[in-house]
């Protein structure tokens, strides 16, 4: 057999599947014989050993992991045999060419069914691109088995990092391979700045995986660090883009009448940029427009009606949404906005507008507008609606106001939706007469009162105010001030004569359409101001006053303030309120903290401020360095310590004083607690039994929130015990009983110098020419009158030197009251003594209304003619006497036979009786006239040198300044004369 022959030979072995050792002339020509015997062995039973068929193996990208096979079975029977598996296996390529098995699986086939098709997924633990992949399926029946059914999944073989470019889900996790070549060395992986853990797939493969955040626009980065021969060799990477896919929702649509516009909301944001952002489309239709926060689509499409169904789709890499809107969209007409707006009038408080609206046929189409007016302090919004409406006249606009104005609309059939606003339209009002001035009148310290007023807003004077007019009336004046427009105050005096008429003050503003109605306030001719003060303290920076309601209250109440000390004046502020307003708010920033603020509660009776309340108080009590408590001291009075202060003037005061706080300590304890004197008028405070120590007291001033610092006083109380207390008693007395020994050693002496004695009176010869007495039975006197209320009056003239005289019809002296009279010790001026003296007295008397018959008498007046007499003895004085003529007529003065000078209303006949008689005389004479005498001889006035001294007797040494009378020694006669 040639080489040939053999060669075929063995090549029909290997088809047969007869082993090559067996291959030999005998084994091939039994193989012939038996071969038809095994074909029909082989025919008559069922069997699937044929292979398989329909092979294949899909992905959906390299990057993808997972592989989907699908096969079918290649049987000769029309059910599967019991016994019947399929075998899958799943080759891995190196770059030596060998093959590595990396997955075999058996899949049991369910019997007694038909052949079909079979499905079968395996998922790489690295991208297929990584590597080169072989799928291959058989079939195995008992111990048989069928040849291999295979296809190839090529690989890269370059190297990098795989896979490139993809497109992950945030949060999602992705495997990438870095592929070497044979001189390469892998060093680690890096997921930007990160290095990550990698795994060792092959000698030539390295794989990691990582949890993917979210990616900057232009991606994240996969490095994977080799070195190795190339110079080119460093860093291997791809690029990630990590996002999410569409989340769109809630689509509408609706129409102009002129095209559809449908909106819906992008949901969460997706990160995906240029290619990779989401692509929108309405019924098929690309659209166009970008999305923010909502996004929208609109086709040319007008008058779209009828139900029917519109469609937007949402697409990127990561995923498609689907949003469904079904709607007539009759029912959802959107008008664009108005467009064209203009005047066609503009007056004081009203105008008239117009515009254009953007619809098919605007005659037809049942409109509504919301017109919105804006000016710099408000907006206001009216609704108008008409067929084809497109103008329309403004009413009720402020005077002098710039509006801006600017309106949308809608259908009001089937009312939708309003349309955006138009563009803005800009006009002013033409001006109008003013309102009235809010004025007020306050009064100063200095009495000049102050008319204030407030400027009127841009609202209330209705155009630019050019000057103000201020009008005084009353009874008897009229006054007309005219001031410029910058003016908010006028001050003037107002005169006494104004005060006692009722004065009507009225302001008016103008402008260029004329003046303002006049702002009146009349002030009565009497006002009262004589209102009790009560506190108010403040709240949040304000102050809220309340008040009964005002019977008198017919036009408003008032509430002005101003500071207390500082008295009101251009910083006053006030507010009105209506007659059914009876408390309010005062705003702090008509205020400032610590200063006193009176407010003034009036209600208006026919434009006539009555005041109703005051109140004062602080808007903020703070505590600051005000010393509230000044002068203190300390003082021990016996058992008790008296603590007294002052306080400080009201005028420094930061608050109202509600007390103080009073501490008493001691160097080591504090003796008492805190003592709370609620009275802020107190201005001492006494302790009792303080043991002896050394004390420091603290007054502290206390108000509301607030406590000052206060005044401290150190005292050192100390008391005397009982030994030392004996001492000073027992000295004490000791002292006093040695004062009272001389004081009685030495009493002649002290009774000199305290008690005198009275001098005697003394008459000189030249006083009298013959032996006389002094009468006292009848007291007349040229410049003497006794006033007794149980008789007549008696009234004592003197004309051209004689006496004429009223009594009453009883003459008798015996029964005149009796002259109490009162020692007066002699003066100075009695050494000096007229020769020649004409005595006056001018005394008053009076009678006692206890004892009618006592008299009172005081002499006031004494004139002398200088002449001086001499003075015999002592202290004696020697009064001067002008004898009065005898009642015979005769030239013998009366003068009492004894020599003795006796005093008015005694009785010579009766001693005894003079003794018990009540006698009192009260005398203011500066002069003494009488003193004693021990002469008893008669007088001879005919030498006018002859010095005759006369005693009396020693009962009548005390008597100082009496009135006298002469007393004849015969029968007493009718009437009695009193001496100069």
């Amino acid at each position: 057999m040639t080489v040939s022959t053999k060669a075929a030979q063995k090549q029909e072995c290997e088809v047969k599947g007869v082993p090559a050792t067996c291959c030999t002339p005998m084994v091939i020509m039994y193989f012939w014989l038996l071969w038809p015997l095994f074909e029909v062995l082989k025919a008559q039973q069922p069997h699937c050993l044929e292979g398989i068929q329909d092979l294949k193996v899909t992905y959906s990208d390299q990057a993808d992991h997972t592989v989907f096979v699908t096969w079918t079975e290649n049987c000769t029977s029309p059910t599967i045999p019991e016994g019947l598996v399929h075998e899958v296996q799943v080759l891995r390529t190196e770059q030596n060419k060998q093959n590595e098995v990396v997955h075999h699986e058996t899949i049991n086939v369910n019997t007694g069914q038909a052949p079909g098709t079979h499905h079968w997924n395996w998922t790489s633990p690295i991208p297929l691109e990584c590597s080169t992949y072989i799928v291959r399926v058989r079939s195995r029946f008992r111990e048989r088995t069928s040849y291999w059914s295979e296809q190839v999944i090529p690989g890269k073989n370059e190297e990098q990092v795989y896979p490139q470019d993809e497109v992950r889900v945030v949060n999602s996790s992705m495997t990438f391979c870095c592929i070497l070549k044979e001189n390469q060395k892998f060093k680690e992986f890096f997921y930007g700045t990160v290095s990550q853990k990698a795994i060792q797939i092959s000698p030539w493969i390295y794989a990691t995986t990582i949890t993917l955040n979210l990616s900057l626009p232009r991606g994240s980065n996969v490095m994977c660090d080799v070195e190795g021969d190339d110079i080119d060799v460093g860093k291997l990477g791809s690029t990630v883009f990590v996002g999410n896919p569409p989340g769109d929702n809630n689509l509408t649509c609706e129409t102009d009448m002129m095209s559809v516009l449908c909106t819906w909301n992008k949901g969460p944001e997706t990160h995906l940029y240029v290619d990779r952002k989401t692509r929108y489309t309405l019924n098929g239709r690309n659209c166009s427009e970008k999305c923010l926060e909502s996004c929208h689509c609109k086709i040319n499409e007008p008058e779209a009606w009828g139900e029917r169904n519109w469609t937007v789709v949402a697409r990127n890499p990561l995923g498609i949404v689907k949003l469904i809107d079904r709607v007539d969209l009759r029912h959802r007409i959107h008008l664009q906005a108005p467009q064209q707006l203009l005047t066609e009038a503009v007056y004081a408080r009203n105008a008239s507008i117009q515009w254009k609206m953007v619809v098919p046929d605007n005659t037809t189409l049942s409109i509504k507008c919301q017109v919105q007016l804006n000016t710099i302090t408000q907006t206001e919004q009216q609704t108008y609606s008409k067929q084809g409406l497109s103008k329309l006249m403004l009413r009720n606009l402020l005077p002098a106001t710039r509006y801006g104005l600017k309106v949308c609309c809608g259908c009001q059939e089937n009312f939708w939706k309003w349309s955006l606003w138009s563009s803005v339209l800009d006009f002013t009002t033409a001006e109008d007469h003013p309102e009235a001035v809010d004025f007020w009148i306050v009064k100063d310290k200095n009495k000049t009162s102050h008319i204030l007023w407030k400027p009127l807003s841009e609202s209330q004077s209705h155009g630019k105010i050019t000057e103000y007019i201020l009008t005084w009336q009353s009874a008897i004046k009229v006054f007309e001030k005219r001031l410029d427009a910058s003016y908010t105050s006028y001050s003037f005096d107002m005169s006494d004569e104004s005060y006692s008429h009722t004065v009507s003050i009225s302001i008016t503003a103008v402008n260029s359409a004329g003046p303002s109605p006049p702002a009146t306030i009349v002030l009565p001719r009497i006002q009262s101001d004589n209102i009790p003060t009560s506190r108010i303290y403040g709240d949040n920076g304000r102050f809220y006053l309340s008040w009964p309601s005002s019977p008198n209250a017919t036009c408003s109440y008032i509430v002005d303030w101003c500071p207390v000390f500082s008295g009101c004046g251009l910083d006053a502020g006030w507010l009105k309120l209506p007659v059914s307003q009876t408390s309010a708010w005062i705003p702090s920033a008509s205020f400032a903290a610590k200063v006193r603020y009176r407010l003034s509660i009036y209600a208006c009776h026919s434009l006539i401020p009555e005041l109703l309340e005051r109140r004062e108080g602080y808007i903020v009590e703070v505590k600051d360095n005000t010393e509230y408590v000044q002068n203190l001291t300390v003082l021990q009075q016996g058992a008790n310590t008296v603590v007294t202060w002052k306080r400080s003037p009201e005028e420094t005061h930061k608050g109202f004083v509600l007390g103080y706080i009073i501490t008493c300590e001691t160097t080591t304890d504090r003796v008492t607690d805190p003592i709370n004197l609620t009275n802020p008028s107190a201005t001492n405070y006494s302790f009792k039994n303080l043991t002896p120590d050394f004390y420091t007291f603290t007054v502290k001033a206390y108000g509301l929130g607030w406590t000052e610092a206060g005044k401290k006083f150190s005292f050192d109380i100390t008391v005397l015990d009982d030994y030392s207390l004996i001492l000073i008693i027992t000295g004490t007395l000791f002292l006093v009983l040695i004062f009272m020994a001389l004081c009685y050693c030495k009493r002649e002496r002290l009774k000199k110098i305290f008690f005198p004695e009275i001098p005697k009176p003394m008459l000189s010869n030249a006083w009298v020419t013959a032996q006389t007495i002094l009468d006292v039975n009848l007291c007349p006197h040229s410049m003497l009158q006794i006033v007794d209320k149980q008789e007549k009056l008696e009234n004592l003239k003197e004309d051209s030197g004689q006496i004429e005289r009223y009594f009453p019809t009883d003459t008798d002296c015996s029964g005149l009251p009796v002259l109490r009279y009162y020692k007066q010790e002699p003066r100075k001026e009695l050494w000096r003594h007229p020769s020649s003296a004409s005595l006056v007295f001018s005394p008053s008397t009076t009678f006692s209304s206890n004892n009618p018959t006592a008299v009172n008498l005081t002499y006031t007046r004494i004139q002398t003619i200088p002449s001086y007499l001499p003075v015999p003895f002592g202290l004696d004085v020697v009064p001067q006497v002008d004898l009065l003529p005898s009642p015979s007529g005769s030239d013998t003065p009366l003068i009492d036979t004894s020599g003795t000078y006796l005093p008015q209303g005694t009785h010579k006949q009766n001693d005894a009786d003079t003794d018990d008689q009540d006698i009192s005389m009260s005398i203011s004479s500066n002069q003494c006239l009488l003193t004693s005498y021990d002469s008893q001889e008669p007088l001879d006035l005919s030498a006018p040198s002859q010095s005759v001294n006369i005693e009396f007797p020693a009962s009548l040494y005390t008597v100082s300044n009496p009135t006298y009378c002469t007393t004849l020694p015969s029968d007493p006669p009718d009437l009695c004369s009193t001496t100069h």
